[in-house]
């Protein structure tokens, strides 16, 4: 078989896939979006990681996982406590780079297929080699990801016709048509895990793990911790720089304060507010970084139920009638940017700031009310706003928007739930509004597939009645993913923006600074723009 030689172009690396997908070897990379440039990192997210390896790192988690299924995870607590137990055949660098993970390298002789030759060596937490066997089997769950996993997750798969183990160390992967996304898709590793063949059938995945990564799962008690042990015949020599990994689920956030202060753990998030406290203390460090986790409202629209919100107007007045720059200083200190429905770092794909500000998302609450009279609404209406209880910012969000769309007749009634029934909530589209936010998306595409109408999470879920959309948002949205060449993405994807905010089925919000406090007996973390903590398998720790 005859090897293309694909040398990237700059844009071509920071979209990850397209015509960027020739042979990867160990000493190739390839840029998945570039959101690595926009992080900032302070002290050791800059340094590697020094000091011997050994001893035991303990991280606070604000939200449980709720289980610890590979597949269909709609939470993304879910993928940062699996993150050090499962791995993709790529992954991305903390530059966003993609490199080899359990493929040591691939090709693409043409633009419908894709060949990977697995790593020799990588082995599951049992001792079993991996194969091409666990690749077809595990790729089979990623398009379908069984309970307690959501289905509609596999609308993050690319359009996947196909997959053959050629011999034990060789998988071909073949696609519907030309398809930019499958590279970018492997590197983000959240939705494409490999797995052990039969692996769902040996053990509970609810609480139990079989994967590469650099940590075993010891055990996982809900709503309590998560414990690994260090998988000291990982294929990569260099990780995990720890021994034991503890990650202890507290959802109050003065409570992991105080538990950093004294020690009983070694890091966790923070608020801006908090930040600017441990600023000052000598024995914790801050690092900061923007990640992608933009935060949005989203809504849903039933056939069969009128309600104001199926009217557009109604949708745009509600995106107009809210005061960003007010948001981001009251709940994040100013430490955020503006969002479109690709986020702020994501390479070169979002719309200009400039463009959000001023036009797109900008506060003008006289445009909101003559949309909202000219929809029939001008005496206002009333809708519920679901968020989960446990996220700080969310909550305090939610107060601040409940305030601006008083202003312009709209009363948002605000219902707090527990995280794991907000999840399942919003994956079975059991809610007319949400506040929430999205994580990493192997390609561009991800962050507007939502808006396809062919999509079954769109079709059957969340806007099934949805009458007054422009249907050339689905025809763009189903042309970017097929177009091969990124030159020709752009143009596709700024437009599919722009129709995206008008529709305003999701009303994006803003993209919050991420800080992260850590003791100074912690070296090599980083703020990750994937938001999953990777930096935990190359951190080291030093005697206190």
């Amino acid at each position: 078989m005859r090897m293309r030689d694909l040398r990237p172009s700059r844009r071509e690396l920071l979209q990850g896939g397209g015509a960027a997908v020739g042979l990867l070897g160990l000493g190739g990379v390839l840029s998945a979006c570039g959101g690595g440039e926009s992080t900032s990192r302070a002290g050791s997210s800059q340094a590697a990681a020094t000091g011997e390896r050994g001893g035991e790192i303990t991280w606070g988690l604000a939200a449980d996982p709720v289980f610890m299924v590979p597949f269909g995870a709609t939470l993304g607590a879910t993928r940062e406590a699996t993150e050090p137990i499962y791995e993709s055949l790529l992954t991305w660098d903390r530059d966003l780079r993609i490199v080899p993970a359990l493929a040591a390298s691939y090709s693409s002789p043409d633009d419908t297929t894709y060949e990977f030759v697995l790593r020799d060596g990588a082995r599951f937490h049992d001792g079993r080699p991996v194969r091409a066997s666990d690749v077809v089997y595990s790729i089979g769950l990623q398009r379908r990801p069984p309970p307690p996993g959501t289905p509609d997750m596999a609308v993050h798969v690319p359009a996947i016709k196909d997959v053959v183990a050629v011999d034990e160390r060789t998988v071909r992967i073949s696609m519907d048509g030309p398809d930019a996304r499958l590279p970018g898709f492997l590197a983000w590793g959240r939705h494409s895990s490999i797995v052990p063949e039969g692996m769902y059938d040996d053990i509970d995945p609810r609480t139990e793990a079989n994967g590469t990564g650099p940590f075993r799962l010891v055990g996982y008690k809900q709503n309590d911790r998560v414990t690994f042990e260090a998988n000291r015949d990982y294929w990569q020599s260099s990780m995990p720089g720890v021994d034991r990994m503890t990650l202890r689920v507290m959802t109050d956030e003065q409570g992991r304060l105080a538990a950093l202060r004294a020690g009983d753990i070694d890091g966790c998030s923070v608020s801006p507010d908090l930040s600017e406290v441990l600023a000052a203390d000598p024995n914790v460090e801050v690092l900061k970084g923007l990640v992608a986790a933009h935060r949005e409202l989203q809504f849903t629209i039933k056939t069969g139920e009128r309600k104001p919100w199926h009217d557009k107007r109604v949708r745009q007045a509600i995106n107009h009638a809210i005061d960003r720059q007010d948001l981001i200083e009251r709940v994040y200190a100013g430490s955020a940017e503006f969002s479109g429905v690709v986020p702020p770092g994501y390479g070169d794909w979002p719309l200009a700031d400039e463009e959000l500000r001023s036009d797109l998302l900008a506060h003008d609450p006289e445009r909101a009310r003559a949309l909202l009279a000219a929809a029939g609404f001008g005496d206002g209406f009333t809708i519920e706003l679901e968020v989960a209880s446990t996220t700080t910012d969310l909550v305090k969000t939610a107060e601040i928007l409940q305030q601006q769309l008083a202003d312009v007749g709209v009363e948002l009634k605000i219902r707090p739930i527990e995280l794991a029934a907000f999840a399942k909530n919003n994956g079975e589209g059991r809610f007319d509004l949400h506040l929430t936010y999205r994580g990493m998306r192997g390609d561009v595409a991800g962050y507007v597939s939502d808006f396809d109408p062919s999509q079954p999470l769109y079709r059957d879920v969340w806007f099934p009645g949805a009458t007054d959309v422009d249907p050339e948002l689905g025809r763009l949205i189903r042309q970017g993913a097929t177009t091969i060449a990124e030159a020709d993405r752009r143009p596709i994807y700024e437009q599919v923006q722009r129709l995206a905010l008008a529709e305003a089925l999701h009303v994006p919000l803003c993209n919050p600074y991420k800080f992260q406090a850590v003791s100074k007996r912690v070296s090599g973390m980083y703020v990750a723009y994937t938001d999953f903590n990777p930096g935990l398998a190359t951190a080291r720790v030093t005697a206190s």
